[in-house]
């Protein structure tokens, strides 16, 4: 089900895998815990002019940590990354309000 909140924004709050999710909120065995150092940034590459598809990847530099996603070459590949990536802005939008009540942050 997506709702849409009061700040405008549409999130999901029926995410099928919500034990998947608590699991890794835990840091169970098996997942990826890591926090951004003072370099961190994130940037796509692969989608100038000239670029073929298959090219694109979303790099997360989390210093030291890097990460580096991109589409499936299976059939419903994009798809899938298109409807992930939309689910990340949205949780990300999400966790800097919630660090950021305020909004005094840069």
């Amino acid at each position: 089900m997506t709702v849409k909140k009061a700040s405008g924004r549409r999130t999901s709050d029926a995410f099928p895998d919500r034990d998947l999710l608590d699991e890794a909120s835990r840091g169970v065995p098996g997942m990826l815990v890591s926090w951004p150092g003072t370099r961190a940034m994130a940037d796509v590459v692969g989608i100038e002019p000239g670029s073929h598809p298959g090219d694109e990847h979303l790099v997360m530099l989390l210093d030291p940590l890097n990460l580096s996603l991109t589409p499936s070459p299976q059939p419903d590949g994009r798809t899938t990354m298109v409807r992930f990536l939309r689910e990340l802005v949205d949780a990300a939008t999400r966790m800097a309000d919630h660090l950021d009540a305020s909004g005094a942050l840069p």
